[in-house]
């Protein structure tokens, strides 16, 4: 069998085989239609092989270098270009309908045609356009343009990075520090309730922007953040050293990414602090083996020996977020910032009393705050037991904000032991995304207790969810956290209040029906109970032994919260006054004018005599927290209640 063949101009391969196949010798008779086929095979295949891919086509387009004036999908108008870094370019864009200017950010052409770079810069966006926090970048939309370039629409800041900040300012103050903190660490608080972690924190990805009133900050760059599900489908994985080395974690140095979590963050703005305060990095080695290594297993230099000018209790703050092992951190980025707050606090007021000569206040208060100084250090070195959590009670369930209690260091037992695992990790687990938007949620250690009608359950951190017995049949209506970390409250649709214990599973411990009505708040304050019902406030002791008694306020009053311990104070909201009461005496202390739009209210101590009370308030479509500083609580004086500022949390939208 003999083929000869080479097709002419224009002329098909496959017709000119045809053409000239000739067959000699023995063979069978359909040779020369198979050897056609056969060939056939063999040019179509060539062909496919020559034939670019959309990904090859999209290589050899030519993306021109300057921009300026080209309309993105339709919409946006490129201005100019605002900055560019390894992994793409920022420009600043107007919306041609809107007139709004944003800020576009399109992935490098290096990466976009790489399928986890191009995973990876996709999933940043669907991170930040689903928190809805001021400080945090918002992103718009999502799109390829006409290049096949990746972009993400983002909300356009004015401002600086917190590293040319830096570079600018130097070292910061207090009121700095605080200043960008508070805001940074609540955007991060929200971010780990949604079950997502940033894990490359770094000040070149915190913008800083000074205002009339004062800084702001927004984070941005959530580009290899971890999200807690089914392990993020894969796109996190172990071996792998993700983060900036500067700025990342132990475990993150190791490879463990997966064991990433809150406390990965916490460590990462344990590092900023400490180079926001010192102007030098907590781990600076030039090269990248040796830094990871001293990241993982050598100890950062003492921050009291680069800025002896800061504090001590900072630096306890800030050596507790550098600590090598996960549990030692502080659980969560809202107890970091009251941790770092009170520090400061305890420090301006010890300044305040040296500055002074003597302090003015009676000899009964300068002992005591003695004492408060000692627990608040003890608690700050992680030396004090302490308890933080929610409440969350009547139909305001997902209350923002939680309560502290300390036993001070003059009350303690006489040997006193560490935290517990249970008392120290206090965050919220990943719970169900069908969970009803009624149900109420209790935040404890290790779980959280859900109430969805006459139903209540224990949802563990990991584990199963479990069924809780209640003596009341009646709906769930308040839930609240008890005196220790493994008790709490629940009020009942019927009158019923009962305290729960948990040791192993939970169980009733006393119950009582102090009421008629439905209970819609609890508030424990020392070794009573606050029951509100049917706008009337009644005091029980806490092993709900009797009914307790009615506190005569001579109005209805709808918020309650307390503080506890040796300065058990009560603080209840009626139309347009604030009624802080004596829970032990249940007498009436003081009565000032209040805001009577307060959508939840919580307190919590700083030092002796000193409460800190939060109300969260509606103010038209806004939502405000007010923090008020209440001078004088349990003392058995008249106390005075102070402003201390507001800051707005969302808009609602019309």
């Amino acid at each position: 069998m003999r083929v000869g063949a080479r097709a002419g101009a224009g002329q098909d391969p496959v017709v000119a085989v045809d053409a000239v196949c000739d067959v000699s010798g023995p063979s069978p008779a359909d040779a020369p239609t198979r050897l056609v086929g056969e060939v056939a095979t063999v040019v179509a295949g060539r062909r496919r092989r020559e034939r670019p891919t959309t990904r090859e086509r999209l290589r050899r387009v030519q993306v021109p270098q300057d921009r300026t004036g080209e309309v993105i999908g339709g919409t946006y108008r490129i201005e100019r270009k605002i900055a560019a870094g390894g992994m793409g370019q920022v420009y600043l864009v107007r919306h041609v309908r809107l007139d709004q200017p944003f800020a576009v950010k399109f992935l490098d052409r290096r990466f976009g045609l790489d399928r986890d770079a191009y995973a990876r810069f996709r999933r940043e966006a669907e991170i930040a356009a689903s928190l809805d926090h001021h400080a945090i970048v918002q992103v718009f939309d999502f799109n390829t343009d006409a290049y096949g370039n990746p972009y993400m629409v983002m909300e356009y800041v004015e401002g600086q990075t917190l590293d040319a900040f830096l570079e600018r300012h130097g070292p910061l103050d207090r009121k700095t520090v605080l200043a960008i903190f508070e805001p940074l660490c609540h955007a991060l608080d929200v971010a780990h309730r949604h079950g997502i972690v940033h894990r490359d924190l770094k000040p070149s990805n915190i913008i800083v922007q000074r205002k009339r009133r004062g800084i702001a900050v927004k984070l941005l760059d959530f580009g290899i953040s971890k999200i807690k599900k089914a392990a993020d489908e894969g796109a996190t994985r172990d071996d792998v050293v993700m983060g900036t080395p500067n700025y990342m974690s132990p475990e993150q140095a190791r490879g463990k990414t997966t064991k990433a979590d809150a406390r990965t963050d916490v460590f990462a703005l344990g590092a900023i602090l400490y180079e926001v305060l010192s102007g030098k990095k907590a781990f600076a080695d030039a090269e990248l083996p040796k830094l990871l290594h001293a990241i993982a297993y050598e100890p950062h230099t003492p921050l009291e020996r680069l800025a002896p000018e800061v504090p001590a209790a900072v630096c306890r703050v800030v050596d507790r977020c550098l600590s090598k092992d996960p549990t030692d951190r502080f659980p969560s980025t809202r107890i970091l910032y009251r941790a770092l707050a009170s520090a400061y606090h305890l420090e301006a007021e010890e300044k305040r009393v040296l500055e002074a000569g003597s302090d003015p206040r009676p000899a009964v208060w300068r002992r005591r705050k003695t004492v408060a100084a000692a627990a608040l250090a003890a608690l700050l070195a992680g030396v004090g037991g302490f308890a933080i959590g929610r409440s969350t009670n009547g139909p305001a369930a997902d209350r923002a904000a939680g309560s502290v209690s300390a036993l001070p260091a003059a009350e303690a037992p006489a040997q006193a032991q560490a935290p517990t695992e249970a008392e120290a990790a206090r965050e919220i687990p990943i719970l169900p995304e069908t969970l009803p938007a009624q149900a109420r949620l209790l935040a404890l250690p290790g779980g959280t207790l859900v109430a969805e009608g006459r139903t209540l359950r224990w949802q563990p951190a990991d584990g199963p969810p479990a069924s809780v017995r209640t003596v009341s049949s009646a709906e769930v209506t308040a839930l609240a956290e008890g005196a220790a970390p493994d008790e709490a409250w629940v009020g009942h649709a019927d009158g019923t209040v009962s305290r729960l214990h948990r040791s192993g599973a939970w169980r009733v411990v006393a119950s009582s029906r102090p009421v008629r009505g439905p209970v819609t708040r609890i508030a424990p304050a020392g070794a009573k109970v606050a029951v509100l019902a049917g706008g009337e406030l009644r005091l029980l002791p806490a092993e709900l032994s009797r009914r307790g008694e009615r506190v005569r306020l001579r109005q209805r009053v709808f918020e309650v919260a307390g503080v506890g311990g040796a300065r058990a104070t009560l603080f209840a909201v009626g139309p347009g006054r604030l009624h802080v009461v004596d829970p032990r005496a249940g007498r009436l202390l003081a009565k000032v004018p209040f805001d009577d739009h307060v959508v939840t209210l919580s307190a919590e101590p700083l030092t002796h005599g000193v409460a800190r009370l939060r109300a969260v308030v509606r103010q038209g479509r806004m939502v405000v927290e007010r923090t008020y500083d209440v001078h004088g609580s349990g003392e058995g004086g008249v106390p005075s209640v102070v402003f201390v500022g507001a800051r707005p949390l969302f808009s609602e939208s019309r």
